[in-house]
């Protein structure tokens, strides 16, 4: 539908400028014609012919760009309007999002290219202890989880693995040390 009534005003564009140009033209070639007309008539006031030519062509050509812009202006407007619905729907969707995921009984985190947490909802911070406040954004995290250093590599390697190939991961556990010393 919105690729429709994209394509139709992409139509619609020079059709309008088109038939404005004709307007315009229209009236300069009435103008012209009746200053001869006139001036033919009552040379003696050629002076005063010209001027109403002029005045006449102006407030006609005035009168057409105004209808012009006004038209543009709902263009515009609408334009404007339309998009402003999109982020308000966009906003919605996105803290739908936030929700399903904070809300989810299981850990879920998701990391950035960096290996960073970008999220980590409450299932997480009540398994390991540790609050968004504190993981998010820092590399450190995976220091304070698994703190021997084969194991960590061990997880590190398949977590870039998961993200370089965009795996689909389902049941993926590891053994973590939580904030508290346990090991879970």
């Amino acid at each position: 539908m919105s690729r429709q009534l994209l394509s139709s005003s992409r139509f619609k564009i020079p059709v309008i400028f088109a038939v404005y140009l004709i307007a315009v033209t229209l009236l300069y070639l009435c103008a012209e014609w009746l200053n001869t007309t006139l001036n033919n008539r009552y040379p003696e006031h050629s002076s005063l012919i010209s001027l109403l030519k002029t005045v006449s062509f102006l407030v006609s050509t005035s009168f057409i760009m105004y209808l012009s812009a006004r038209h543009w202006q709902e263009l515009f407007i609408a334009s404007e309007q339309r998009e402003a619905k999109q982020r308000r729907q966009l906003k919605l969707l996105d803290q739908f999002r936030e929700n399903v995921i904070d809300n989810a009984l299981i850990w879920i985190n998701v990391l950035d290219p960096k290996g960073r947490i970008t999220v980590w909802n409450k299932a997480a911070e009540q398994i390991s202890g540790y609050s968004r406040n504190e993981v998010q954004g820092d590399s450190q995290i995976w220091e304070w989880l698994y703190p021997d250093p084969e194991y960590r590599t061990e997880i590190g390697n398949k977590v870039m693995e998961i993200l370089e190939k965009g795996v689909e991961v389902v049941g993926f556990e590891t053994r973590i040390r939580t904030k508290v010393g346990e090991e879970r």
